[in-house]
């Protein structure tokens, strides 16, 4: 059988608290607009906790997909589009919601590429 293992344990502890904390805004984004939509990545990030918490084999991929997909291709597209908001004459590109998601993406691409270094699949014996 085969287990993730983090070798790293402060990167551990950052993607449990960085993925809890984005559930929980959503969740509150959620209850704010009351959009039934939200619940997707909402129940996509839970389901990606229990798949770190048990330290499944498939730990480290659904880990890369989350932060490619969701995190470094979905913020890049609201940053780009801050700025073409911004060359149309809106005012927002300099908003603090900028550097929100500036700070979102330079997350993911560190977790993205860190999960490659910091997660070893290892083989474990059952009895």
């Amino acid at each position: 059988m085969q287990r993730a293992k983090f070798t790293n344990k402060p990167f551990y502890i950052f993607v449990l608290t960085f993925i809890s904390l984005l559930t929980a805004w959503q969740f509150f984004i959620l209850l704010a607009t009351s959009g039934v939509l939200g619940a997707v990545p909402i129940g996509l990030q839970i389901l990606l906790l229990f798949v770190l918490v048990a330290e499944h084999r498939h730990s480290k991929l659904c880990l890369q997909y989350w932060a490619g997909i969701f995190i470094i291709f979905a913020e890049s597209i609201k940053i780009v589009a801050k700025m073409l908001a911004s060359g149309s004459g809106g005012s927002e590109f300099m908003n603090f919601s900028l550097f929100i998601n500036i700070g979102i993406l330079l997350s993911g691409i560190l977790i993205f590429f860190l999960a490659g270094i910091f997660i070893e699949i290892t083989n474990v014996k059952t009895s």
